[in-house]
């Protein structure tokens, strides 16, 4: 599993700014787990869980959800952060679950999974999970548009943003691989799987909050810790988005429209 969210002001910054999992993805995954499983269910972990945003999701459903993560910061900001008492919070490796034999309802990977080790991590969930188990690994890849300015160059100097660090050796080959694959690439560990792409999240963010999560990519933080020589890279990227408006008046306060389409997995395990 990588470490590339080691840093606690990383660790804030992505906790502070990242998207909150909807209800909708949620209710995808719930249905399919109980095609075979009836509730109540006992234990659900939530692997490369971060700051603990989609552990908690999960609480109306299962007696106990462990959410695990490689990095102490993301553990210490998730512990940090109000809820619910049946979710608990620890470290560990996707590639070595916590867990006993067939002993967990369902794993959950929120945006993670593709910095798996995967082969071994599928192994641990054939092995943890229980007859008629499911894994479910989802993420999201945003579009931004600024609606209230459809004159501005706005979209497309976002676009060659974006472009410009996916080109760097900085940027993680994982990162590049779900921007082009959304998770199509992926061999589920079970013969029983399923997809769906049809949760769509629209959302109003400003551009001050579109740079704090520029500032907390894993691909940025390494541009930036790499070309000192840069200047304030942050500052500079703010200047150029703000600057491709057709009224920059508002500055970073200026309201930009993110859509995310979501790309869940599903896989089920055998029941014999």
């Amino acid at each position: 599993m990588q470490r590339l969210f080691e840093d606690k002001q990383q660790a804030s910054c992505y906790a502070n700014s990242r998207i909150e999992t909807p209800s909708e993805v949620y209710a995808k995954i719930f249905a399919y787990l109980e095609q075979q499983k009836a509730p109540p269910h006992d234990l659900a972990l939530d692997v490369g869980c971060g700051t603990g945003l989609s552990a908690g999701g999960l609480a109306g459903k299962f007696k106990r959800i462990i959410g695990i993560d490689v990095s102490e910061s993301m553990i210490a900001e998730a512990l940090a952060r109000p809820h619910p008492d049946n979710v608990s919070f620890q470290l560990g490796q996707a590639e070595a679950l916590p867990a006993e034999d067939d002993s967990v309802d369902l794993i959950t990977s929120a945006s993670a999974s593709h910095y798996f080790d995967r082969d071994k991590f599928f192994a641990e969930a054939k092995r943890v999970l229980k007859p008629g188990g499911v894994v479910a690994l989802f993420a999201y890849l945003p579009t931004i548009s600024c609606p209230q300015q459809p004159e501005s160059r706005f979209t497309e100097e976002y676009d060659k943003t974006i472009q410009f660090f996916a080109d760097q050796p900085t940027w993680p080959q994982t990162v590049a691989d779900v921007m082009k694959y959304r998770y199509s690439n992926y061999v589920m560990p079970f013969p029983e799987w399923t997809r769906d792409d049809t949760v769509t999240i629209d959302q109003e963010w400003t551009i001050e909050r579109l740079m704090a999560i520029y500032g907390s990519l894993p691909g940025v933080q390494g541009y930036i810790r790499e070309n000192p020589d840069k200047g304030d890279v942050m500052k500079q990227l703010e200047e150029t988005l703000v600057g491709s408006l057709s009224d920059p008046s508002k500055g970073i306060a200026t309201p930009i429209r993110v859509s995310s389409r979501s790309f869940i997995v599903m896989s089920r395990k055998p029941l014999v």
